[in-house]
């Protein structure tokens, strides 16, 4: 004997439009035999609660890799825009450091010395040919420094 509920009357009246599965409205679905003792249940939430908190621990992972990608994203896109703002400084240190206009200034003042000194006496004739050695070493260091200078801008500029 079954009786007639609205929950079943709905069901009906949703399989008699076709937006229900004819099998779902079948009242012998709806009738549930008494439960048994067993030792199992018979819903299975034990397992349904083990896979749910198996979705849920990877869920967490997953936010949690989420967010350490975000952070660092974060972080590498600020390290680079300190760069940017930091590369035009460096690149004035490293050509700085080099000091190229100082050695071409004393390589200047050495030809200069060397060439007052003149060829007196053999004091005058050795401190010429002295500053005149040093001129031309400090020529060349001051032309080495340019070459380097070069290279630290191309280095920049890449």
């Amino acid at each position: 004997m079954t009786t007639v509920t609205p929950w079943r009357t709905l069901k009906a009246r949703l399989a008699g439009t076709g937006q229900f599965a004819a099998a779902f409205a079948d009242d012998a679905v709806d009738s549930w035999p008494a439960p048994k003792t067993t030792v199992y249940d018979p819903l299975l939430i034990d397992d349904h609660l083990d896979r749910l908190s198996t979705l849920v621990g990877r869920a967490l992972d997953l936010r949690k890799d989420v967010r350490e990608i975000e952070v660092l994203a974060v972080r590498v896109a600020a390290e680079y825009e300190l760069f940017l703002l930091t590369a035009p400084l460096n690149e004035m240190i490293e050509r700085r450091a080099q000091q190229g206009p100082a050695r071409s200034a004393q390589a200047a003042s050495e030809a200069e010395a060397a060439a007052k000194f003149g060829d007196g006496g053999p004091l005058e004739v050795g401190f010429a040919q002295v500053s005149a050695r040093r001129a031309k070493s400090l020529g060349l260091e001051a032309s080495a420094i340019e070459e380097i200078d070069a290279a630290i801008v191309k280095k920049w500029k890449h």
